[in-house]
């Protein structure tokens, strides 16, 4: 299978350096407008072409897949041209800038029978797939409530730049910081939602930067799955955290996507405090498993930084050669696009006075 990256951000190289890691995949090209970086791209990781334009990339490359890595404001143009020509589309989120070019895009996409994969990861994290395993077997019973809670650190070296350019095009989004990093606690919830939902947001810019707002608050009431789910993003903790809690009528099930781990909360099987002493040490026996599971993978390579988006990759790189549906389908990221449009349309900027309720 023959894949092109269009876009050569940080997070291109990131794709490179795991793609490269997969069976019968070959790089065959990048694009980007920059020359000069992305001819040193191509030469440290033995890519043959390079190319200034996409419609050029097309025409002579002619991939099987391209992974688009540009800031959103190209995206859906950038797609349609991949899809016309042939190829199935990985997009690092956001999907688009707004939900109607969402529909446009997936209606396009499934018009040319071509399937578009929206960036999502850490849906692929071992804990994640481990919960959704659970929730699937029946173990945990009938979902009533999910919790997921996702840090942004604006002190790092990406949220400096966001901070102090008001041009910067994180900041020019409708959802700025919330539209970059939304899908990932999305991912968690949106297999799990009917499309008769009543979404509140409350958004505020504590820090008084004036150029994003940094605290999100969510609730989103299914009406129809009798579901209710609450979404913090904040950017004003530590460590950085990303953990989703899915609450069961049987059992509850716990994720934490930083340490790679996962608790399942049971009802004590003694009485008393006796049974949650017990508990304690159930919960420790998985821990101390899932560590030196995790060292392990460490060791011998499996378990880096984006793994997870290798997962990610393989199972997308399966879906387009067996024809497989897409375990985010294109349902689900219409889902989640059409929620972030949702809330970016009730919450305010952060010029007025700590956003909205």
């Amino acid at each position: 299978m023959k894949v092109a990256i269009v876009g050569i951000g940080q997070i291109a190289e990131a794709h490179i350096s795991e793609i490269i890691q997969i069976p019968n995949i070959e790089i065959v090209a990048l694009v980007d407008l920059r020359s000069s970086p992305l001819r040193a791209l191509c030469e440290k990781y033995d890519i043959a072409s390079s190319f200034n334009s996409c419609t050029e990339m097309l025409a002579t490359s002619k991939p099987d897949v391209v992974h688009i890595t540009t800031p959103p404001g190209p995206h859906l143009s950038l797609a349609k041209e991949c899809i016309e020509s042939g190829a199935h589309v990985y997009i690092e989120k956001p999907l688009t800038i707004t939900h109607t070019e969402a529909e446009q895009l997936i209606e396009f996409a499934e018009r040319y029978k071509k399937k578009v994969y929206l960036g999502a990861n850490r849906f692929f994290a071992p804990e994640q797939q481990k919960a959704l395993d659970l929730i699937k077997q029946g173990s945990i019973g009938r979902i009533a409530h999910i919790d997921t809670i996702f840090s942004y650190d604006l002190q790092g070296i990406f949220g400096r730049q966001v901070m102090t350019n008001p041009k910067h095009w994180i900041a020019q989004l409708p959802g700025q910081i919330f539209q970059n990093n939304l899908n990932h606690p999305l991912a968690t919830i949106v297999p799990f939602l009917s499309d008769d939902l009543e979404i509140k947001p409350w958004a505020a810019d504590w820090s008084g930067n004036g150029v994003v707002n940094e605290e999100l608050r969510v609730s989103i009431i299914d009406k129809t799955n009798h579901l209710t789910a609450n979404i913090i993003f904040t950017s004003n903790v530590k460590p950085s955290v990303f953990k989703t809690r899915y609450f069961g009528s049987k059992q509850t099930v716990s994720i934490d996507n930083y340490t790679h781990s996962y608790v399942l909360e049971t009802a004590p099987t003694l009485p008393g405090i006796l049974g949650n002493i017990f508990n304690i040490r159930k919960t420790a026996k998985s821990l101390k498993k899932q560590f030196w599971l995790e060292l392990y993978g460490f060791f011998f390579g499996k378990r880096t930084y984006f793994s997870d988006m290798k997962e990610s990759f393989e199972h997308f790189y399966r879906c387009v050669r067996n024809d497989e549906e897409l375990p985010i389908s294109h349902k689900h990221a219409l889902l989640a696009s059409k929620i972030m449009q949702d809330i970016f349309d009730q919450i305010g900027h952060p010029s007025d006075k700590g956003g909205a309720v």
